[in-house]
């Protein structure tokens, strides 16, 4: 598991894995903004990248939340903002297997 949260740039999974660990060793992926009075934006597309990277190397990908910026760039409560990613949440959990014997 990686959590990116949080996230402020753009994240290239493949490079940022290099030397660190395999990709194909990483199953899923969480992803969220900033909360509190310091916090900073995060970008719509960062995100987006994100979970096409893990869509590609078929990890799977959970949006946490917004954070105290929404998508739309107005900083407030971050609840209020949601977990909503391009209309639709996230909450994709990795297969587990497991066997009895």
């Amino acid at each position: 598991m990686i959590k990116f949260q949080t996230v402020v740039k753009t994240v290239m999974l493949k490079l940022w894995l290099v030397g660190y660990r395999q990709w194909e060793n990483i199953h899923w992926v969480i992803v969220g903004g900033e909360s509190g009075v310091k916090a900073r934006p995060m970008d719509e597309d960062w995100v987006l990248s994100i979970k096409k990277q893990c869509a590609k190397q078929k990890s799977a990908f959970f949006f946490k939340q917004w954070g105290s910026w929404g998508s739309d760039g107005v900083k407030r409560n971050k609840k209020s903002n949601g977990r909503k990613l391009a209309g639709k949440v996230y909450d994709e959990y990795p297969e587990i297997e497991f066997s009895l014997g």
